[in-house]
């Protein structure tokens, strides 16, 4: 977990401890319940808060957490510790009301009607469990567009605890429950603003697809001319949110979808390559050219520049080998790269789409390898393998990007290998 995303973590652990130090210690079994209770709430609140604030979404910003991609398992994860600990809060707070009898305990649970700010702190909670069922897939696996609309629940649910919160003073004392709850919350509040309105105007601009060359059966790379100001320099390795406007199209006209960029940075066109795994991307197989489309980015930072200079060994498949891709690209170009051996990992020669680009870079430039895994022929990927092809593969950063079981499989051979963690780099887009 990147630097930015420790600290993000540090948050709602300080609103714990602070709630708890402000208490004070419980002097009997219902004060125990009542301060566990009390500490849930506002645990979770902030961790609810901090998730919410993660949603930014802004070109740049996603960098310093690791790219955007981390920032979303980090809010994934903190949206989970918020849904734990505010579904403990009501049983707790109903615990600690038992000695005052099960009438008094009763109306924990089921408050009367005009109780509003009880029945508030309940709508928060409904709100909750019906945005995060389909993040967590306990009804299987949700449709993108339809999980989205459902998250912006998170706002009712957002709204819904700080008032329940501040109405009932159950944290902490005035003035600093203002403090706490009206900086946490009223950023919050801005960021789900900013996003649910002004960013899908001002950091989306306007190109044009101007080519769509089949790579493979069910794979494209399409190729984008910006009408206007185009995005932000990118760097290889991150990726854009595509929304494409032509009307034509059979599935995912107007929604919009990640995909990484193909091409490297400072090249005329913008590329992408999108293999078919939905409508949408099904769809973008048979994209009028030329036709219009919005673009939303750079986001990401698979290959951070800092470490740049060191031994690499990248391992692809799939469509995991775009940002690949788009690095060789960048090699050709004189980039500063270093060392630098690439896997890709294949089904069958009729898959290894850019294979023969990336050899012929390969063959171009010095200090950049490729090698073919085809899994037809060898059947997974092993530790043997690598070994046998990477002597010193467990000096050298690893970069992977593919299918969730290829990424399992190589990050499961490094650890036998050695490798650090941290030198294990993986991207794998779930939710974005």
């Amino acid at each position: 977990m990147s630097r930015g995303s420790q600290g993000a973590v540090l948050i709602p652990v300080a609103v714990a401890v602070w709630i708890g130090v402000a208490l004070g210690w419980p002097d009997s079994m219902g004060a125990w319940y009542g301060w566990l209770g009390r500490v849930a709430g506002a645990a979770g609140l902030a961790c609810m808060l901090v998730s919410g604030l993660l949603s930014f979404r802004i070109p740049g910003l996603d960098r310093p957490f690791g790219g955007l991609v981390e920032m979303w398992i980090l809010h994934h994860r903190l949206g989970l510790a918020a849904f734990v600990l505010v579904l403990l809060h009501p049983p707790l707070m109903a615990l600690a009301a038992l000695p005052a009898g099960h009438g008094v305990m009763a109306q924990v649970l089921v408050p009367p009607a005009g109780d509003w700010a009880m029945w508030l702190g309940w709508l928060a909670l409904v709100a909750m469990m019906v945005f995060l069922a389909p993040s967590f897939q306990l009804f299987g696996q949700p449709d993108y567009q339809r999980w989205k609309g459902i998250h912006f629940l998170s706002g009712i649910a957002l709204l819904g605890g700080l008032v329940h919160t501040v109405a009932l003073t159950r944290s902490v004392a005035p003035p600093w429950e203002l403090v706490l709850w009206g900086g946490l919350g009223g950023l919050a509040l801005v960021v789900f603003i900013w996003r649910a309105t002004v960013a899908r105007t001002l950091l989306r601009r306007d190109y044009e697809i101007r080519d769509c060359v089949p790579l493979a059966s069910g794979v494209v790379e399409l190729s984008l001319k910006a009408l206007g100001k185009p995005i932000a320099e990118y760097q290889a390795g991150q990726f854009v949110y595509l929304t494409p406007l032509d009307l034509q199209l059979e599935a995912g006209c107007k929604e919009e979808h990640p995909y990484t960029i193909s091409s490297a940075p400072g090249e005329d066109s913008l590329r992408i390559a999108i293999k078919d795994l939905g409508d949408a991307s099904g769809a973008l197989q048979r994209v009028q050219v030329p036709s219009r489309a919005r673009v939303e980015g750079p986001y990401g930072d698979f290959f951070p520049e800092r470490l740049r200079a060191r031994p690499q060994l990248w391992i692809g498949g799939g469509i995991g080998i775009s940002p690949f891709v788009s690095a060789a690209r960048a090699i050709r170009r004189n980039d500063s790269w270093g060392d630098t051996q690439l896997l890709y990992c294949a089904n069958d020669p009729s898959r290894a789409y850019f294979l023969d680009e990336l050899r012929e870079i390969a063959g171009e430039q010095a200090g950049f390898r490729v090698d073919v895994h085809y899994f037809v022929d060898e059947g997974s990927l092993t530790r043997a393998f690598i070994e046998n092809h990477y002597a010193d593969a467990a000096q050298r950063d690893w970069y992977v990007c593919g299918p969730l079981p290829l990424i399992r499989i190589v990050c499961s051979i490094g650890r036998e290998l050695g490798v650090p963690r941290r030198r294990i780099h993986t991207e794998e887009f779930s939710f974005l």
